[in-house]
């Protein structure tokens, strides 16, 4: 029974015998590490603060072999080493990307896929971005506007709750992500937008990460 790791929604996340979760201590967010065996803290790195009218972080760490990766409700992401919790690069999907996020904070677990760590700053020049994931440089932004219907719903661009998933449809690699105007494909390959679909998007509470299955998906 592990007490004290403040207030949040994350889930956590096991991997090389350790706990990796996210809790708050006051307004600050923090990515904590606890052994497998008895729960005692290992190291806890702060790196968010609370954003939004529901206090703590939402992000489940993502684990890819000595690093781990997160985000806290006010869009700093964090690429952390495992072992000490020292953390290798950052960004701040706000200030870095003109991100635009949903009413209730970002809520995103990043996804890895490869050597590209995707995420989903919202905004109108960065909708997605690709990012290295060693070294937290750009490998491309994909602007996702100009696209008819989700914009009466309060607009395409802004972030949703969802998280992005990688598929391979029709020889092409592309993230499907569920963001505020609906749900989009981007090629992985250059961030090119390849499609939207404005269903079934309600504007505010975009939170169900998209399943892929024999060609078909599922939002």
């Amino acid at each position: 029974k592990i007490k004290g790791l403040g207030d949040g929604y994350s889930t956590p996340s096991v991997a090389h015998g350790r706990i990796f979760v996210l809790g708050t201590k006051g307004r600050e967010e923090r990515l904590i590490a606890l052994d497998m065996k008895d729960g005692k803290e290992l190291w806890a790195t702060p790196f968010g603060a609370q954003a939004g009218s529901h206090p703590g972080a939402r992000s489940t760490p993502t684990v890819d072999g000595d690093l781990v990766y997160v985000i806290s409700s006010d869009g700093k992401l964090l690429c952390a080493e495992a072992t000490k919790g020292e953390i290798r690069w950052r960004k701040d999907l706000v200030k870095d990307f003109g991100g635009e996020k949903g009413s209730w904070a970002y809520a995103e677990s990043p996804l890895v896929d490869g050597d590209n760590l995707i995420c989903t700053p919202g905004g109108s020049s960065a909708t997605l971005v690709a990012l290295n994931k060693k070294t937290g440089e750009v490998i491309w932004k994909a602007p996702v506007k100009g696209v008819a219907g989700g914009a009466k719903r309060g607009g395409y661009t802004t972030a949703g709750y969802s998280s992005a998933i990688a598929a391979d449809i029709g020889g092409v690699r592309q993230y499907i992500q569920f963001i505020q105007g609906g749900v989009v494909g981007i090629r992985a390959k250059d961030g090119a937008l390849l499609w939207n679909y404005d269903h079934p998007s309600m504007g505010r509470a975009n939170c169900s990460t998209p399943i892929f299955h024999d060609g078909t998906v599922f939002a």
